[in-house]
């Protein structure tokens, strides 16, 4: 099993700016999703559970080859997405490592705060989940952070329509960040006294 934990994020400057092309300043806040991730017993399935999160949704298995949730425990339509994002980033995990046989997950997820603050709490589930599947196909001193933040912000690209890779490099890396869109990279914010 492993234990990921991920900062949530909160933008300084720049939020919106950000997705236009223009530069942005963020930083991780001292407050983590955790996520238990540990293979499971059906490649065919991702088991899926939420615990101390805001969304009206208790567990769910997710079919990986139709992206189907099969079963339920109190589902909404409007939580398809958040479960998406774990989807879509072990898929783009798997197609970017291409492992010979595939494995399923059963996953935990606690969050302090629900979906949809603007704390980046969707670009936190699919670092994590990016981090969990590398991790569970390839050796921990193999993983390059580069990779966790490229794979996630594409993961957000495809689920949201467009994204801009503040939120994703900014959790991956940590610390107080300058983003420039068009160079996918979070660059720390350095300051000199004069």
């Amino acid at each position: 099993m492993y234990l990921v934990k991920v900062p949530l994020k909160v933008t300084l400057f720049g939020e919106y700016a950000v997705v236009f092309g223009k530069p942005a300043i963020a930083s991780t806040l001292p407050t983590h999703i955790i996520m238990r991730v540990s293979k499971g017993d059906d490649k065919d399935f991702i088991h899926i559970k939420l615990s101390n999160i805001s969304v009206p949704i208790l567990s769910a298995s997710i079919n990986r080859d139709s992206s189907k949730v099969v079963k339920t425990l109190v589902y909404e339509p409007e939580v398809e997405k958040l479960l998406q994002y774990i989807i879509k980033a072990i898929h783009l995990c798997e197609n970017e490592l291409k492992p010979g046989a595939l494995t399923g997950f059963n996953i935990e997820i606690q969050s302090p705060v629900p979906p949809s603050v603007g704390l980046g709490t969707s670009a936190a589930i699919s670092v994590g989940s990016v981090a969990a599947c590398l991790a569970t196909y390839m050796s921990e001193e193999r993983i390059d952070k580069d990779l966790i933040a490229r794979i996630a912000w594409r993961t957000e690209q495809i689920v949201q329509g467009a994204a801009s890779p503040m939120d994703t490099y900014t959790i991956t890396f940590g610390g107080l960040r300058y983003i420039v869109p068009s160079i996918p990279r979070a660059e720390p914010l350095l300051m000199t006294k004069k």
